[in-house]
């Protein structure tokens, strides 16, 4: 039985920094080339060689560029010819892309033409570009890659004309990013807003009208027909991951994909370090800290980070502002909480990299790993020129084919990297993960791939580098404890899972043993199913050499606690709301509530009565013998954990739908043209639309407290977005929150393509506020600021009563086995602490200052105190408290479990 030991562990020493780290010079070593994917000397390469004919002494990896480069500018060039010899209508993205003014010599009536900013061999290798790591990261719609292209031929335009304009100053400004070392990100953010400025000021003598996204759209749209008609290894397909929505006027969106056989290559041929090399990896040594949002993380111009706080406005113009406003807000506690976050020192768990290498490179394809070998594409039919069913079919197949295999390259890129940074660190006895917040105060490693935040396997490979010695019997219990949980046996006592744990003592000793020769731990479906795989295993490790050596046994496996239902938690502390705060633990029990399988329940009810004698009685039956007239957790879990964040009634659906593909999928070959495949699938919509509102019903009816929390937030917020202006509240810990959200008109474009007239559509980005947005919004990211808050109170007191590893994935905890009791206690304070004061009154204040200086601006004949009490009367009033003792939580055991 676990026990509560009566002291705190002593508070570490601070670590060393910066230069006076041992590991300094190494460190900015690996800054020097960590972000250097080489995408500025693959431009300036590709260019100057196709023009040079030095093409061979390109390295393998810009084979593709090289070679098609050549003709992509042909068929661009003869693209934009052809519409000197037409009449008519031209189209708009002609303008951006001309490589010549033609005009005629008044002396001589000679023709001249003087080239322009478009240079076709740049566009197009632009444009090829972007296309070969779309198709590495799935980024593949045809309109996302369009409006990629577009924004990057006019950053290429806006530095050509600069260079013309100036070329004194453009150079200076070059060779100090080069000094710099500055990255490609870097540069283009450097040039885009110093040409920004130098136009706005005069000093730069060049008219420049901004595209826009329609015309980033339609040249982005044009240079990818160019690369059809070029290459002849891509084309356009409706997308084969388009669910059919009985009701929508939406088709399918267009993809981008390749012919068969370049997957192939890709994989193969295109340059590791490039495609598989990411943006931001750990530090040896413990990052720089913030003292304000634009320094911090990483220690050398090298690496030139993200801000401290990223934003939600899409908009150059609010992002700029927005980080203005932060630099004037004084926020130590938040401060002080990320620098202690981002000072925990990690290392990597070689045990499980080596299970993980070898089940990867023989292509088990176990615990989520991706198969390594392309899974083949049909061949194509000898008669597919006269017998159109043969045509559809195989199109078909070779659509889900294309589908499978995108997946499975991106799955094997991701894995590559993962793998690849794991073997780069392993030999480190410390490493660390800068981090950063989002506008909420959420935080979030900066490194990608590996990271304390990452997915099971990402996870598995870390653990907390500061060993410590797990004191009892009981103590250690915690690790039994974290292990059942990664299992997925976590709804029972403590007792109870750390039996369920000791009883399997074999199992896990075989599997520690011969982990590929007993692979338990590695199902992913059916009644044996285990949550987290790799996770697992790491905590397999941890157990038994814990049984082997006993008290006084060092551990640096990380721990980990989930709240249940965090947002429901939060809206229920809010309000005091007594029915709901009991389902997800905020008050004591012998054993975990699970509000899953209370709505699993409750829903099970509603069907039996339905079938009994109500409407639509075929849908229950359809629901209840899917299920083995049992519901389980599972079909209600998604819709129950996203409604305190904004889950609405297509978000419902969405995830019934999602389980019911999972549960009972759909053939992989569909007739869209057969009535009786239409009538199976509407017949399956309905089904699921059916479902989703009976269970948006109960789902509201069991959290009625938060469900009104959420709606009274919108009514407050919707009083303050008449001036254009952002709602501030600052959080129990500090955090500023500001919330705007941008309005986005969408616009439909027609564009030629493949031969053939698309329509695609383009949202066109507004500097005004978007009132539905911001409402939609107000409810999850007020409940995510609450959050973030408890996590920096959490942070701030684990630092101060010494714990030395921590681990946070928004609402999940960690630390050593030896430390879970410090922190049992600190995370049950912490959140007492955050609605120890009444968040909604603050809230309520907070948007009435808005209104405030509305009226205020509005009616000069007001004055503060009458502006006041007309705000407060816009503004709905407090909700009504429930009876909740917020004090029970502190003596909840499930209240994190």
């Amino acid at each position: 039985m676990l026990t509560d030991p009566p002291s705190y562990p002593t508070k570490a020493p601070e670590p060393l920094r910066g230069e006076e780290h041992p590991l300094w010079s190494r460190q900015v070593e690996m800054e020097r080339g960590m972000l250097h994917d080489g995408a500025d000397r693959v431009r300036d390469r590709v260019v100057n060689a196709t023009r040079q004919k030095t093409m061979t002494a390109l390295a393998p990896v810009r084979g593709l560029l090289t070679d098609w480069l050549p003709d992509v500018a042909k068929d661009l060039r003869e693209w934009v010819d052809s519409f000197d010899k037409v009449r008519g209508p031209k189209p708009i993205s002609l303008a951006k892309l001309r490589y010549a003014t033609k005009a005629v010599d008044p002396k001589t009536g000679a023709q001249t033409s003087e080239p322009t900013l478009a240079d076709p061999f740049v566009m197009g290798m632009v444009a090829l570009k972007v296309v070969l790591d779309g198709i590495a990261t799935e980024r593949h719609g045809i309109t996302g890659l369009a409006m990629e292209i577009g924004r990057a031929c006019e950053h290429e335009q806006q530095v050509r004309a600069w260079e013309k304009a100036d070329p004194d100053l453009f150079h200076r400004i070059q060779r100090r990013l080069d000094k710099d070392g500055a990255t490609e990100v870097h540069r283009k953010r450097v040039n885009i807003n110093r040409f920004n400025h130098l136009l706005s000021t005069g000093e730069l003598q060049v008219s420049w009208d901004k595209w826009g996204q329609e015309m980033h759209l339609r040249v982005g749209v044009a240079l990818l027909d160019c690369i059809i008609r070029a290459t002849g290894w891509f084309e356009r397909m409706p997308d084969p991951n388009h669910v059919f929505k009985a009701g929508s006027k939406r088709g399918p969106k267009e993809v981008f994909v390749p012919k068969p056989g370049l997957l192939e290559h890709l994989a193969k041929e295109l340059d590791h370090w490039e495609l598989r090399s990411p943006a931001y990896k750990p530090t040896i040594i413990p990052p720089k800290p913030w003292t304000n949002t634009r320094d911090g993380g990483y220690w050398t111009p090298y690496v030139r980070g993200p801000r401290l706080i990223r934003f939600k406005a899409h908009q150059e113009a609010q992002k700029e502002w927005a980080a203005d406003e932060y630099e004037a807000i004084d926020m130590p506690q938040e401060y002080e909480a990320i620098n202690w976050l981002q000072d925990r020192p990690w290392r990597i768990n070689k045990a499980v990299l080596a299970v993980m290498h070898l089940a990867y490179t023989h292509n088990m394809a176990i615990g989520g790993l991706p198969l390594i070998e392309p899974i083949p594409e049909p061949a194509q039919p000898a008669d597919i020129a006269t017998n159109k069913e043969a045509l559809k079919k195989w199109k078909q197949q070779r659509a889900q084919a294309v589908k499978k295999n995108l997946r499975r390259l991106g799955a094997c890129l991701r894995t590559d990297r993962l793998l690849g940074v794991a073997f780069e660190y392993q030999d480190f006895e410390e490493i660390f993960f800068p981090h950063m917040m989002d506008f909420r105060g959420r935080k979030y490693p900066i490194p990608v791939g590996l990271q304390p935040q990452g997915d099971d396997a990402s996870r598995a490979l870390l653990e907390l580098a500061n060993g410590k010695a797990v004191s009892s019997d009981e103590t250690g219990g915690w690790i039994a404890v974290h292990l059942s949980a990664c299992w997925g046996f976590d709804k029972a006592s403590y007792e109870d899972r750390i039996e369920w744990v000791r009883e399997r003592e074999a199992l896990w000793r075989r599997i520690a043993a011969d982990p590929l020769n007993n692979l338990e731990w590695t199902a992913t479906s059916g009644p044996d199913k285990v949550d987290k795989p790799w996770c697992s295993l790491a905590a397999i490790y941890d157990w038994v050499a814990f049984l082997d050596h006993g008290e006084g046994y060092i551990s640096h496996l990380p721990i980990s606690v989930d709240g249940t239902c965090n947002g429901i938690q939060h809206l229920s502390a809010m309000t005091r709301d007594e029915v709901a705060g009991a389902y997800v633990n905020l008050i004591p029990g012998d054993k975990p509530r699970d509000i899953y399988k209370y709505v699993a329940g409750l829903l099970q009810d509603e069907l039996e009565a339905v079938e009994r004698g109500g409407v639509n009685a075929e849908h229950a039956t359809y629901w209840l013998d899917l299920c083995g007239r049992n519901l389980p957790r599972g079909l209600t879990k998604r819709q129950v954990m996203v409604l305190p964040y904004g889950g609405s009634k297509d978000a419902f659906f969405k995830y019934t739908r999602e389980w019911l593909d999972e549960a009972d999928p759909l053939p992989e070959e569909l007739d869209w043209e057969n009535p009786a495949t239409l009538a199976m699938l509407t017949e399956r919509t309905t089904r699921i639309t059916w479902l989703s509102l009976k269970m948006w019903d109960v789902v509201r009816r069991v959290v009625s407290g938060g469900a009104t929390v959420m709606e009274w937030l919108q009514e407050t917020a919707k009083a303050t977005t008449k001036g254009n202006q952002p709602i501030f509240w600052t959080t129990p810990s500090g955090f500023v929150v500001r919330h705007f959200y941008g309005k986005v008109l969408e616009k439909q474009v027609k564009v030629m393509l493949g031969g053939d007239t698309v329509q695609l559509r383009v949202g066109e980005q507004t500097a005004d506020l978007d009132a539905a947005s911001q409402l939609r919004g107000i409810a999850p990211n007020f409940v995510h600021s609450l959050d973030a808050a408890a996590l920096t109170l959490c942070l701030l007191a684990a630092k101060e009563r010494g714990l030395d590893g921590f681990t946070c994935v928004h609402d999940a905890y960690g630390t050593h086995a030896a430390d879970m009791w410090a922190l049992y206690h600190i995370l049950r304070e912490a959140f007492v602490l955050v609605h120890s004061e009444n968040m909604l009154a603050a809230f309520r204040q907070a948007c009435s200052t808005v209104v405030i200086g509305q009226l205020l601006a509005e009616r000069h004949d007001l004055d503060f105190e009458r502006a006041g009490e007309l705000a407060s009367e816009q503004l709905p009033q407090l909700p009504d408290m429930g009876s909740l003792n917020l004090a029970d939580v502190l003596s909840s055991d499930y209240f994190f479990a």
